[in-house]
């Protein structure tokens, strides 16, 4: 930033009393908020370790986006940018996920009223063959940003397979054999899964800082 101007430029290097928006990588996983929402946990100095002189203090905007683009600035009230997922997803305070319980449908709603009790946004889609209308239902809600718990006794093998393409690493199918045979157990195993789906300060995820 020019101090003389309060305009933006490029720069490879820092001077002395320099001014930046930078991205930083820890070697190892860091505890932190945002400046503006904690001054104590959300400020950093960089010390010179042979000499332990203070190089540089810093304030945390936030963690790094998954696309890697640094954020500027809060949206304006009139922005017309598009909502992005990432968006969503801290809205919700997790990332969306598809729990498959063609296997065990009796625990749908069990399941719901877990994972809504323990803070996640659940919805129970239940599809039936007499309304193909409400199909792509799940697909909504997974781009939404829900836990989607799917029960589809009709499910085919294409189906399947797009569920566990939309959702990758978070599908979760209830006739996996690991699952413990009571109810009450499966759902405590259940939550255990999903907890590495939340975002925040209840999260154990943590990513990079900028």
């Amino acid at each position: 930033m020019n101090i003389d101007t309060l305009e933006p430029e490029t720069a490879e290097h820092l001077q002395m009393n320099d001014i930046a928006v930078i991205e930083l990588e820890t070697s190892s996983p860091l505890f932190f908020d945002a400046y503006e929402n904690n001054r104590t946990t959300g400020s950093f100095i960089v010390i010179d370790p042979l000499t332990n002189a203070t190089l540089a203090a810093g304030m945390i905007l936030s963690d790094l986006p998954e696309n890697g683009q640094i954020p500027t600035g809060r949206p304006t009230p009139d922005s017309q940018s598009p909502v992005t997922p990432l968006e969503r997803h801290r809205r919700h305070g997790h990332q969306p996920a598809i729990i498959l319980v063609n296997a065990r449908a009796a625990l749908a709603r069990k399941l719901e009223r877990a994972l809504f009790d323990d803070g996640f946004e659940a919805i129970v889609v239940d599809e039936n063959p007499a309304t193909p209308s409400a199909r792509n239902l799940w697909k909504t809600l997974h781009s939404a940003g829900f836990v989607v718990i799917y029960h589809n006794p009709s499910l085919g093998p294409e189906e399947r397979m797009a569920l566990q393409s939309a959702a990758c690493d978070n599908f979760f199918d209830l006739s996996d054999p690991e699952l413990p045979a009571g109810d009450a157990e499966a759902v405590e195993h259940i939550l255990a899964s999903v907890a590495r789906l939340r975002i925040g300060p209840r999260s154990e995820k943590l990513g990079r800082v900028n």
